[in-house]
């Protein structure tokens, strides 16, 4: 309603520079989601004007954030690529904004390839390194590296999982986000300790109502529960997991890192892996 519309589009953008003046802001961060893919050109025209109205007072920034793009010959979709429609105009947010945050978290199921690589192991990830590194060459097409941010994640997911018949694979029933203390907890309270996994994160597993009992085979599930049986299975984004997707930015030349989220509940440990510059 308000991209499609002149005056209202004007307004909008009105509103924000006026809060960005008052406040005595370097600029603003646009973060505008769940809109039609048939709006694609009115956001791009929003970008740009907005763009021109921050400049036109104090030189001001536009930052945008937008989603992680899974490359179209891995995405783990039924709907046909050449009927995959989006939002954003990659070329034009790699025109108008200053900077693009890549919101390259949450990606679960989303790439098949990986999926299939994954073969019969535990593999519902927050972010893999080689799934980050596929959204920046693809991004990277269309935005400079130099205007890019790598989106982290610092918490967790937890599911419920039930194998297959046959060792074929695993149904994931999602339960909730934590943070890592939550699977301290989990650690403490069942007796299990968490493993790195594929992905660059720690996993663990354990059944929510016994106390599993631990052996040596750190196979495709750790070795902390049977492979048959629902078990709760938890990943999360750890100091680790972050190091290893920080010297990935650093390696393409991006602008940076962005965080989701900061407000206590992250791994302390992160803070020595960032970078100082």
């Amino acid at each position: 309603t308000v991209l499609s519309n002149p005056t209202l589009r004007s307004q909008n953008i009105a509103s924000i520079v006026a809060e960005v003046r008052k406040n005595n802001w370097d600029g603003v961060d646009i973060d505008y989601e769940g809109k039609k893919a048939s709006d694609i050109n009115y956001f791009s025209t929003f970008l740009q004007q907005l763009n021109i109205a921050l400049k036109q007072s104090g030189d001001k920034s536009l930052m945008c954030t937008i989603e992680a793009r899974t490359p179209p010959q891995d995405l783990n979709t039924t709907t046909p690529i050449s009927e995959f429609q989006y939002a954003n105009n990659l070329s034009a947010i790699g025109e108008y904004c200053d900077q693009v945050r890549i919101m390259a978290y949450d990606q679960e199921s989303a790439d098949k390839t990986l999926n299939e690589a994954a073969g019969n192991s535990l593999y519902m990830p927050i972010a893999d390194p080689k799934w980050d590194t596929a959204v920046i060459q693809l991004m990277e097409k269309s935005i400079p590296a130099s205007k890019m941010e790598l989106g982290i994640a610092t918490y967790g997911y937890e599911y419920s999982v039930t194998p297959y018949a046959n060792n074929s694979g695993y149904m994931y029933d999602l339960l909730w986000a934590f943070d890592p203390d939550y699977a301290t907890q989990i650690e403490s309270e069942y007796n299990v300790k968490p493993t790195r996994n594929s992905a660059g994160e720690l996993q663990l597993e354990y059944i929510a109502t016994t106390t599993p009992t631990m052996n040596s085979d750190t196979g495709s599930n750790s070795g902390n529960v049977p492979l048959s049986g629902t078990f709760n299975y938890l990943t999360w984004s750890d100091a680790g997991a972050i190091a290893q997707k920080v010297a990935l930015a650093k390696s393409f030349g991006l602008a940076g890192v962005a965080f989701f989220k900061l407000d206590g509940g992250e791994d302390p440990g992160m803070w020595s892996v960032l970078p100082t510059h």
